[in-house]
């Protein structure tokens, strides 16, 4: 993938998993997102990397920052632009409904 704009640095979202206590007794595992560089952080279910990504876009609504998602270390997306977040791609042929 060739981009036409320079980055001007990059941020790396952390994704992982914590305990979450129910009560005394119980707990269950969920989702986080985090990036340590600028203290954020999403806890809980659902789309917690879109809710990272629109803080960091609030921080740099240019959106030229590389973003690279990972786990463990390794990327979990390939990384794009922060401004590239949220726009639609192509679906690939064979998950297209017929």
């Amino acid at each position: 993938m060739t981009h036409n704009k320079q980055a001007r640095g990059r941020l790396i979202i952390e994704l992982d998993t914590v305990r979450k206590q129910s009560n005394n007794s119980e707990y269950r595992y969920v989702n986080r997102a985090r990036v340590l560089s600028h203290n954020l952080e999403e806890v809980g279910d659902g789309r917690i990397i879109d809710k990272v990504v629109t803080q960091l876009l609030e921080l740099y609504p240019e959106g030229d920052m590389m973003l690279y998602i990972q786990r463990e270390g390794r990327n979990s997306f390939n990384p794009m632009f922060l401004s590239e977040w949220f726009k639609k791609k192509e679906q690939p042929e064979n998950f297209k409904r017929t």
